[in-house]
């Protein structure tokens, strides 16, 4: 597809646009400001296939990214993906209204599987058909998976995705994985033999590539991942989740910054 790409900070540009090539895509035209971006969308003869969009151009908090999307989806029907970590009620209302994604900078399979929908979807209507939005099908609240019974593989048990606290290692077990589960007051534990810690990281990106669930349940040690919204609150070396301390290994305490609540 042919790709309109809005970022105000060159280097996070380079590496988007980078990556879109590498998938076969190419750039029709990068805005670093909301000017050009207006200004090019005014001129051009060609509209893009869809548009990538930063929020907050400039120094300010100043959204102008939304003014974008607005004009883009009402002027001229080209879908879009806000490509930021930023979440307020004006960025939720617009991916609800437009039933767009909102994908953090970096989740490089969130952006890619989105990236494949909008294309399938306009194979489809020029077909007649639509697909349904990724963002109409599981919320990170209704998401579930389900394992097998230790005591009756034949049983399948169900666990919402949102009731996961955190994953560890099971001992002896070649990193084959515990999930430890909040039901109701109490935390249940349920083995998983199939995945590793980041195989299973991997596959509910693959199953839910609208929930960027790769950036919920995040690495803080070696053997050990965490459900971010569970964080209660932490120090530099160790995390408070669900009324448990877990160590922060030296090599995950840098970038965790921008998942965690203030410092105590």
């Amino acid at each position: 597809m042919k790709i309109f790409v809005l970022e105000d900070d060159p280097p996070a540009a380079k590496d988007l646009m980078q990556q879109l090539e590498k998938w076969g895509h190419s750039i029709l035209y990068y805005a670093k400001s909301y000017q050009q971006a207006v200004q090019w969308l005014e001129q051009t003869e060609e509209l893009p296939d869809a548009a990538i969009l930063d929020l907050c151009l400039g120094n300010d908090d100043n959204r102008q990214g939304l003014d974008v999307a607005e004009m883009i989806a009402e002027k001229y029907h080209v879908p879009f993906i806000f490509y930021s970590a930023l979440e307020d009620t004006s960025t939720a209302r617009l991916t609800a209204r437009y039933k767009t994604a909102q994908i953090e900078k970096g989740a490089w399979r969130t952006l890619k599987n989105e990236l494949i929908h909008i294309e399938e979807n306009k194979k489809q209507a020029r077909k007649g058909t639509k697909l349904p939005p990724l963002t109409q099908q599981e919320s990170y609240e209704t998401a579930c998976i389900s394992i097998n019974n230790t005591e009756n593989r034949n049983v399948k048990i169900p666990i919402s995705i949102a009731n996961i606290v955190w994953i560890d290692t099971q001992p002896n077990r070649s990193g084959r994985i515990i999930l430890h589960v909040a039901e109701g007051d109490r935390i249940v534990s349920y083995n998983n033999n199939n995945h590793t810690l980041d195989s299973f990281v991997q596959a509910l990106d693959e199953r839910y590539p609208h929930l960027n669930l790769s950036s919920v349940f995040i690495r803080i040690h070696k053997s050990t991942i965490i459900n971010r919204h569970y964080i209660m609150q932490y120090t530099r070396d160790s995390i408070w989740v669900h009324g448990k301390y877990f160590p922060i290994g030296n090599q995950y305490q840098k970038g965790l910054e921008k998942y965690l609540p203030p410092t105590v």
